[in-house]
C-alpha cells in the first residue's frame, strides 16, 4: 500500500491509516485514460465499465509497509501477476502514489470481481496490511488483513 511521509510511518497505525487514505490509487480502464481513485470515492462507474460488482487492488511490494530494494518489488509483483494468471483472475496494472512523494510508486493490480474474503486472504499471504476494496453502491475503503506493519 502507499504512503505519504517518512520511512518509519508504519510504526504508528494512526499516521499509517491517514498514509493509506492520503495515497492516489491510478488505474487504467480498457480503451479509457488512467483514473484516479481514493479511499472514500464512489467507484459505481469503473465497476459498470468492467462488469462487476467488486474489484480488490491489491500489491505485493514493500510488505508490512516497509521499503525493500526494488529489484525485490520487482520480482513480487512478477509472481503476484503469474499467480493471479494461474489463479484465473483477470488483473489491471494499478499505481498507489504517495501525493507527496515521501514514498515509492508502488505497482498493484487491480482484480475485477475478486470477493472480498479471498483478497483478504491473498493480500495477508503477501504479507500485507490492507488492500484496497471496492463494491457497487459503496465508497472505496480499506480493508485491513489483520498483518501487523513491519517494524525497522
Amino acid at each position: 500500500m502507499g504512503m505519504t511521509h517518512n520511512s518509519d510511518i508504519h510504526t504508528d497505525p494512526a499516521t499509517l491509516d491517514s498514509a493509506y487514505r492520503a495515497t492516489r490509487y491510478q488505474l487504467r480502464l480498457p480503451g479509457l485514460p488512467p483514473r484516479t481513485l481514493r479511499i472514500g470515492q464512489r467507484g459505481d462507474r469503473w465497476l459498470q465499465r468492467l462488469g462487476v460488482g467488486t474489484l480488490a487492488i491489491i500489491t505485493a511490494e514493500n510488505p508490512g509497509s516497509r521499503r525493500l530494494e526494488p529489484a525485490c518489488n520487482r520480482r513480487r509483483d512478477r509472481a503476484l501477476a503469474r499467480r493471479l494468471d494461474r489463479l484465473g483472475w483477470p488483473r489491471l496494472r494499478t499505481r498507489a502514489v504517495d501525493p507527496l512523494g515521501h514514498w515509492p510508486v508502488e505497482l498493484g493490480w487491480a482484480i475485477p470481481g475478486m470477493d472480498r474474503y479471498c483478497a483478504r486472504a491473498m493480500a495477508a499471504n503477501l504479507g500485507q496490511v490492507a488492500l484496497v476494496w471496492l463494491q457497487t453502491g459503496q465508497r472505496a475503503r480499506l480493508l485491513y488483513t489483520g498483518v501487523a506493519p513491519i517494524s525497522p
